[in-house]
This record gives structure tokens, sequence and C-alpha cells, in this order.
């Protein structure tokens, strides 16, 4: 009794092992914070990375439908920037994605809004807009590229597509230079070309070619031909030589009407080339084949006549 009735202060070591024991017993119950904390954040880790991944894609269905409408950052904040400053904020960008008719739920663009306000300034601008946009070109683009292996069907079930280059003698060099100004971006598709052509562009530029064909009075037009009606070619740029006669013009002009009858983009000369690569630039489904390619009116006709024409035959009693 005597010893636990006197005053601590008597002593001195046993205050120490009782603050140490104190001091112990909060460190234990702060770990035991810690580790409560760090199971709930892995607990919600996967709600965590859900949202995220529900963020981004309504990020790129924003950019996609941006893409489409062949908008700038600039036209995006004048279209909705009510207040003049040049910048949008959660209400402005709300009354956005109501004006272009995604169906984006207001939680999904707050997300979104925090995601695309790189600074956390409360407001996106200009260039905050332009990033986004760009990154997610870059990954529908990076898209593109991973569908498109020779013409190959995606796991989606989707067709990619390739862009042909054709140049005759006089117009190789036009395509060098009209090739060289655009790398990147050729670097980024699958391309088919014929023989003399594409011979020049990995020599000269080091392009990788997914098909080299035959030159183009061997047939190499034809095989070109070949691809469009098998639904692989995306567009052809064909640099034509207006000024001199060809022994193969015949196949000229069926690759051509070809490219009619497919509906498939096709520029001959830079002019002409340089709006096909902008236009698949913004809208590189048309490469991944996301977006089919309608029949013309004249095919769509034809298709109609010729079903027309096999009932009828089938009909018909031949014996």
């Amino acid at each position: 009794f005597f010893w636990f009735s006197v005053a601590p202060h008597a002593f001195p070591k046993m205050r120490v092992c009782t603050s140490y024991l104190q001091a112990m017993g909060a460190k234990h119950n702060s770990f035991r914070s810690v580790r409560a904390a760090f199971d709930r954040r892995c607990q919600t880790a996967p709600d965590l990375l859900e949202a995220a991944g529900a963020t981004t894609d309504t990020i790129n269905a924003f950019a996609k439908e941006i893409r489409r409408l062949g908008f700038s950052p600039q036209d995006i904040i004048n279209l909705v920037d009510v207040d003049d400053n040049g910048e949008l904020d959660l209400e402005e960008f709300s009354g956005l994605i109501g004006e272009l008719k995604l169906d984006i739920k207001p939680d999904q663009i707050q997300s979104m809004f925090a995601a695309l306000d790189a600074d956390g300034s409360g407001t996106i601008d200009k260039d905050e807009l332009r990033k986004a946009l760009s990154q997610s070109e870059k990954a529908a683009l990076s898209k593109a590229i991973a569908q498109k292996k020779q013409g190959s069907t995606s796991t989606d079930g989707s067709t990619s597509f390739l862009v042909a280059l054709v140049a005759n003698n006089n117009m190789k060099a036009s395509m060098m230079e009209f090739v060289a100004d655009h790398l990147d971006f050729f670097r980024s598709v699958g391309l088919v070309t014929t023989g003399s052509t594409g011979l020049l562009l990995e020599g000269k530029l080091g392009l990788k070619t997914a098909f080299q064909v035959s030159s183009g009075p061997l047939g190499g037009d034809q095989e070109i031909g070949a691809y469009i009606a098998q639904h692989k070619i995306a567009a052809v740029i064909f640099f034509r030589d207006p000024l001199s006669a060809h022994a193969h013009d015949a196949d000229i002009g069926a690759l051509g009407r070809l490219c009619d009858v497919h509906n498939v983009m096709v520029a001959t000369n830079p002019a002409s080339a340089l709006c096909v690569v902008e236009y698949l630039k913004q809208r590189p489904e048309m490469l991944s084949g996301e977006k089919q390619r309608k029949d013309s009116a004249a095919v769509a006709a034809y298709k109609q006549q010729q079903a027309a024409v096999m009932s009828e035959v089938v009909g018909t009693d031949f014996i």
C-alpha cells in the first residue's frame, strides 16, 4: 500500500516510464488511425479508378463532338462565355455540354470540369481546352493506329483503313515534298503505295508502308482499285501529271471511278491533299472504321436494280 500511495514525483524513473508508455500508446493509436485510413482508401480505390475511367470517356466523347463540329478552343469559349472574360466557369461549361446535346450527367460534368481545369483556378481557358482536345485526338489516333494492321478487323468488329499514295513521274518530287511536310501524320497511318512511289518514300524519308503494289503502268493502279473495292482504303492521294499522256490512262481513270463508286476521299494535287490530311487529323474515326461510309445515290439505285434482276432470274423457270 505504501508504494502505491506515495507521490509519483518521488520516483523520477517511474515518471519517465509512465510518459514512455503514454507516448507508445499514442503512437499505437496513430498507427491504427493511419492503417484504418489506408484500408478505407484501398476499399474505395476501385471506385476511384472507375470514376477516373468514366471521366476520360466523357472527355473523349466531348472532344469527339468538338472535332466533328470543327470548333476551335476559342470558338467553344465564344459559344457560351456569358460574362465575356475569355474563360468558362462550371455553369458556363455545363451550358456548353447542353448546347452540344451530350448525354452526360451533372456529377460527370463536374468531374470533367475538374479534370479540364488543369491549374485549379475554377475556370477553363482556351489553352486548357486546346491541351485536352489535343490529348484526346492523340489517344483516338493511337487507337486507330493500333487497329490498323494491313486493313485488318479490330476487336469490336470494325474495319480499319489505309491511305493510298500514288504519283506520276513528273509529280513524284511534289509527293516527296508534301509527305515530308506532313511526315508525322503519314507515319501514324497505314499506307499502300505503288512500287516506284513507295521505294522513294522509304529511301528518302524512311517512311514504312504496309503494302507496296506494282508500278502504275504495270497494274499498280488496278491493284489499289482492288483494295478500294474490298473496303480497305479510306483515302487516295494521287498526284497526277495533267500535262503528259500516259500509257495507262485507262487504269488511272478506273481508279478515280472506283473512288466515286465507293465514296472514297481522293485528292489529285497538293492543295486537295492538304484538305484530306487535315480532315483525317480531325476525324481519326474515318481511319479506324468507326464511321461507316454511305453508298452514293447512284450506287444505291444500282444495288436495287441488281436485286430486282436477280429476283426476276431466280423466279424464271428455265426447264
